[in-house]
């Protein structure tokens, strides 16, 4: 589940991202029932409605999620062409060790025998077109689960970015709306529409977080269907490519022993 906890790191990044305007929406000074803390004027509700809104195209224009997101993507790439050269490597293994065997069979005496030979060739490409087979399904079920990975993978990376835009707007709203409140210079006014701020930023910051919720658990589920499918697919490729070999060797094996019994009787009549 690699993707996944890349994918997640993503995620948890920006969520760090909403802390600063937390900070400074719940600022104890905001409260003005306590006599060592300033009486909140229309100058500090203008200075703490454009620090927020400053903070929060900021963090827009830095597009630490973009980033993220891209990097989320070269590591799921780089392992993909790391198990494609793992495959690749494997497969020349087991070329060389079938050619090895191939060339073995070839220099046994008996394969003077024309019967033998037309034996050994036709064993021979049974596995040839058994293992073409094999790799033809277990690449078709990589590609399977590889297909649904990156859609997955998207469509969550897609979620999380619209809850990001989404939470940003209404943060940004609300503050704007605050900046605008600011202009009165009724301390009870301006309490309150610091208050009001908070709860639309806390509202905003909770769509957000229950949006991120529902887009990893989407990713999960479908990651692991995908998985589980791919590895029936493989298991199934091998098993049928056994049976194969299994059937090819023992039609070889079956001509081997014809031709000996042949040999014998022949020899047996000879005067």
């Amino acid at each position: 589940m690699k993707h996944l906890s890349s994918a997640i790191a993503a995620i948890t990044l920006i969520a760090t991202m909403a802390a600063p305007i937390a900070a400074f929406a719940h600022d104890s000074s905001t409260t003005g029932t306590s006599p060592t803390k300033p009486t909140m004027t229309a100058a500090s509700c203008n200075a703490r409605a454009d620090a927020l809104i400053k903070l929060i195209t900021k963090q827009q224009a830095d597009g630490k999620l973009v980033k993220k997101q891209a990097e989320t993507n070269d590591k799921y790439l780089k392992r993909k062409a790391d198990a494609d050269k793992k495959l690749a490597d494997y497969r020349a293994k087991v070329d060389d060790r079938i050619a090895k065997n191939h060339t073995k069979l070839g220099t046994k005496k008996w394969t003077k025998n024309p019967a033998l030979q037309a034996a050994l060739t036709a064993y021979q490409a049974a596995i040839a077109r058994a293992l073409s087979t094999r790799r033809a399904a277990v690449d078709a079920a990589i590609a399977a689960y590889r297909t649904a990975t990156s859609a997955a993978l998207s469509t969550m990376q897609n979620a999380v970015t619209s809850a990001v835009a989404t939470r940003d707007a209404a943060i940004l709203s609300a503050a704007n709306t605050l900046k605008t409140a600011c202009s009165s210079t009724d301390p009870a006014t301006l309490k309150a529409a610091m208050a009001t701020f908070r709860t639309a930023s806390d509202t905003a910051r909770k769509a957000y977080q229950a949006s991120v919720k529902t887009a990893r658990t989407a990713y999960a589920d479908s990651i692991k269907p995908a998985r589980t499918t791919e590895q029936a697919g493989i298991k199934s490729a091998m098993d049928t490519y056994k049976t194969s070999a299994k059937t090819a060797w023992d039609a070889l094996a079956a001509a081997i022993k014809a031709a000996k019994t042949t040999t014998t009787s022949t020899s047996s009549t000879t005067p």
